[in-house]
């Protein structure tokens, strides 16, 4: 039982901040306050074009409050928002209003370390027992990432100004200590759930045909677009029934003459719809993923809550999101043959097909539902 001289975690006040809320940050943002509502009030910060979707609409509105402030459109118009005082002065303006007992940076934004730091200054005056977390997603940006020199800068001041990081695994807290020199037990190692309000569709008697070997989400270079593309090429002489699908946003004219020669690939160059990404997967015999960069995938969770198992390379901290050989394999990273023997294995044994989906979505039940992840969190943030 609480002692009445304690304040109940409900009438905590927390802010969680996603200047950018463009895809798949939209979706953590979601997940985040579907969860963090049912036990703190929460204020949430988020660029202009948010649109919440949260189940639980009567504790929406008694414990959240919503101010849609940044700009996230473009990289330019993000770097304005360094520069834009008025915006800046609103923030503060909230900041000191609310008295958070934790503030929680949640997307990469050039606004963050800027805030951070007057968060840290205005608490001196009115609110010195605040604590200041962050979240890095990517603890070194993509090669190919744009104004990555600035990108990588800004989150160097950011993790500096936090009192608390948390990443997404083992593998990526060990290179966040070593690239920023930060003491362990500042970083706090929490796991990707899944994006998802609503309920997932498997079912293990599910009597959807498996027909795709699928590669979705943004379509960057990085994602090995090129090996998938070779190995659909390989299995349109060996199986050309298997069908390969591309699905995500993203600019593929560098790849256009290796898809027209393609006759077993579906590309969907576009951004998806949950329902449509989640179909996609119920239908798949597995997702690949053989990026050739990468720190970690909010694609694999998606997988298993989908029953469907994944093949990753071995790059950042995939490996880790893999129980290998239950809920899919790693193979390392290039090489052709590996991924293709791991792909004939799942389509041509069905009972193997089976068990690994089975394992997925148990694993899906047990390890990334967000309310236990978020329970967890919100213990540590707000204790």
């Amino acid at each position: 039982m609480i002692a009445s001289s304690q304040t109940n975690p409900v009438d905590k006040n927390l802010m969680l901040i996603s200047f950018n809320t463009k895809e798949g940050m939209k979706l953590i943002m979601d997940s985040y306050l579907s969860n963090f509502i049912t036990t703190v009030k929460v204020t949430a910060i988020t660029d202009r074009d948010y649109e919440p979707d949260i189940i639980n609409k009567q504790i929406l509105d008694s414990r959240f409050n919503l101010f849609k402030l940044s700009n996230s459109r473009k990289h330019l118009s993000m770097a304005m928002d360094v520069f834009n005082i008025r915006l800046i002065v609103k923030i503060i303006n909230i900041y000191i209003t609310v008295k958070p007992v934790a503030c929680y940076f949640i997307s990469a934004h050039p606004l963050n370390p800027i805030v951070l730091a007057l968060f840290r200054m205005f608490a001196r005056l009115s609110n010195p027992k605040v604590k200041l977390f962050s979240h890095i997603h990517d603890v070194k940006p993509h090669a190919q990432t744009k104004s990555y020199a600035f990108i990588d800068l800004f989150q160097f001041l950011q993790v500096y100004q936090s009192d608390v990081i948390t990443v997404y695994g083992d593998v990526l807290k060990q290179m966040l200590i070593n690239r920023f020199n930060v003491k362990p037990e500042k970083v706090l190692v929490t796991l990707h759930g899944v994006n998802r309000v609503n309920d997932s569709k498997y079912t293990n008697k599910s009597n959807k045909v498996l027909k795709y070997i699928t590669l979705a989400g943004r379509l960057d270079k990085y994602k090995g677009i090129d090996l998938f593309l070779d190995t659909a090429q390989y299995f349109q002489e060996y199986n050309n029934k298997i069908q390969f699908v591309l699905a995500g946003r993203g600019d593929l004219t560098e790849y256009q003459d290796k898809i027209n020669s393609l006759t077993n690939i579906t590309i969907i160059n576009r951004f998806l719809s949950n329902d449509e990404v989640d179909d996609l997967m119920i239908q798949s015999f597995v997702v690949a993923l053989p990026y050739i960069d990468a720190s970690q995938s909010g694609v694999i969770p998606i997988s298993y809550y989908n029953g469907c198992p994944v093949i990753v390379s071995d790059v950042g901290g995939l490996a880790e999101a893999v129980v290998v050989g239950k809920t899919g394999y790693v193979f390392e990273q290039g090489n052709y043959l590996q991924l293709i023997g791991y792909i004939k294995n799942i389509v041509e044994k069905h009972e193997l097909r089976a068990e690994l989906g089975r394992n997925c979505f148990d694993y899906y039940q047990n390890q990334l539902r967000w309310n236990v992840i978020i329970d967890n969190l919100s213990n540590r943030m707000m204790g």
